[in-house]
Formats: structure tokens, sequence, C-alpha cells
């Protein structure tokens, strides 16, 4: 089995790992985001009182009560930032608490998109990472990793003795990795996926020679 094939195996295990990360992350997010958003528990004309576990946070729901007193809509604020609820009364039209109720819902959903967002990118930034790593263990424990030590240690040793020691396995491989990762950017304007199948390839090999 050459590292292509072995290459190409790890990659597609990636859009699974990927697939079961995301879903993972967005249930938390969306377990947060259901917790954050301002609940009615109660309503009555002139009073309702709001759950939201933000407000157990106590400089944010003091920040908001200041934002609330601005609007001179509402008679009195009450906040428990153990419970995490805020009491609002108020003799204002209900429609004008809805609006507000409803702007700071909508406040919520823009930072858990934004959130989302966040975690993509990284989850971008490090999936090469931690594949590799995955790779290396894989190479390690199990038989292909076992059977490929020796190989693996004698081509090592070739490159060295070519290089006169200057360069390993692994520094070529990485050469061949950024030189063409660096074609792909100026080039085409795209970063490149191609060149971590070599890499997570060799991150097996590399667990094989551990």
């Amino acid at each position: 089995m050459n590292i292509t094939v072995l290459s190409v195996l790890i990659a597609v295990a990636q859009p699974l790992m990927q697939m079961v990360f995301n879903n993972y992350s967005n249930k938390k997010l969306n377990e947060n985001t259901k917790l954050a958003m301002f609940t009615c528990l109660h309503s009555i004309e002139g009073r309702r009182r709001y759950k939201s576990v933000l407000l157990k946070d106590k400089s944010f729901s003091d920040a908001l009560k200041n934002k609330l007193k601005g609007l001179d809509l509402f008679d009195q604020i009450t906040v428990n930032n153990v419970t995490g609820t805020i009491l609002l009364t108020y003799k204002c039209e209900e429609k004008d608490v809805d609006t507000v109720i409803d702007h700071l819902n909508a406040q919520t959903l823009k930072v858990a998109e934004s959130k989302s967002k966040i975690a993509n990118s990284t989850l971008g930034a490090t999936s090469a990472y931690s594949v590799g790593q995955q790779a290396a263990s894989i190479g390690r424990n199990s038989l292909i990793g076992q059977s490929l030590r020796n190989y693996t240690t004698k081509v090592n040793s070739c490159v060295k003795r070519s290089t006169n020691g200057v360069a390993d396995l692994a520094v070529v491989v990485g050469a061949i990795c950024l030189l063409w990762g660096g074609y792909k950017v100026f080039t085409q304007n795209q970063v490149p996926n191609g060149p971590s199948l070599v890499w997570w390839g060799y991150k097996i090999l590399e667990g094989g020679t551990k």
C-alpha cells in the first residue's frame, strides 16, 4: 500500500469527522442560544417577567438595565441574577415592549451566528493538524504502521545521505507542500486542500517510525 492510497483512505474519513464535530458544536450552540433568548414567563397588562441565562451575569444585566431605562418605556426594572429573570413594569403600549424584546432576541441570534462562523473557521484552520495527529497515532498502533517502520527509516536515511544531512523526509515533504500551496495561493487565489492529503499520508509514516 503506497503513500497515495494511504492518503486517500484518511482523506475519505475527514468529511465524517467534520460532520460529527459540526453536529456536536451546533447542538451545543443551539442549546446555549435557546437559554440566552428572552423568554416570557409571566405576562399581565403592564407587567411582564422574562428569563434569559444572560441575566445571571451581573455586568450584562446592569448594562441592559441602564439601556432599558434610557428608553423611557418602563416604570420599574427589576433583575434577579440568581434566577436569570427580569421583571418589567410599564404603562406603554404592549407592542412597544414586544419591539424591545424582539430586538434583544434578534441580537442574541446574531451573536450565535457569529460564534458559529468563528467555530467553523477555527475548524478549517485546525482540522489538518488534528487529523494529522490522529493519523500519526494510527501509524504507531496499526499493523500498517509497524510494517512501514523499516521502509520509512530506510527512505529517511536515503534522503539524509543524498542531501548530506541537510534535510530528511519530513523537510522534503514539507517543502513540496509549501511550494504547491504557494502556487495555489498566488497563482490561482485559492487555499489548496490537496497538499494536506500528502501530509496526512506522511503522518502515518511518521507514526510508523516512533
